[in-house]
């Protein structure tokens, strides 16, 4: 039986981001910027990783500080490319995309950690 995050939304999304991050990252290995892509992996992979453990949490206070967690590091993500992008460590066209991405996977999120109010949950 699959783990209940596996199906959702914003996690396959979040797995895809790190494909995309890593690309982007392994272009500005060999500049000045390569702390910056080092830093890009690291807060790329804490999306999917914070969602998977936020969702495997029993209690509402903690599924959503780990989603809150994922959702600041889509934001460090942003900061990231922001950067890379003002030191033309990234094209135009990457940098939009590479937002893109990330606008759509903090709205998932935040719906996620909206949606976790409504969530009943009971002592097992």
């Amino acid at each position: 039986m699959p783990f209940a995050f596996e199906s959702l939304t914003v996690y396959k999304v979040a797995l895809d981001w790190i494909t995309q991050a890593t690309l982007i990252a392994s272009s500005l290995k060999h500049t000045g910027l390569a702390p910056l892509a080092d830093q890009l992996i690291r807060a790329s992979t804490s999306i999917s990783l914070n969602i998977a453990e936020g969702n495997g949490r029993w209690h509402k206070g903690d599924k959503k500080q780990y989603f809150w967690i994922a959702r600041g590091s889509i934001f460090e993500c942003v900061a990231i490319i922001q950067a890379t992008m003002q030191q033309d460590g990234v094209s135009k066209d990457c940098y939009s995309k590479a937002y893109a991405t990330l606008e759509s996977l903090s709205k998932m999120l935040t719906k996620l950690i909206q949606s976790i109010d409504s969530l009943r949950t009971t002592e097992p």
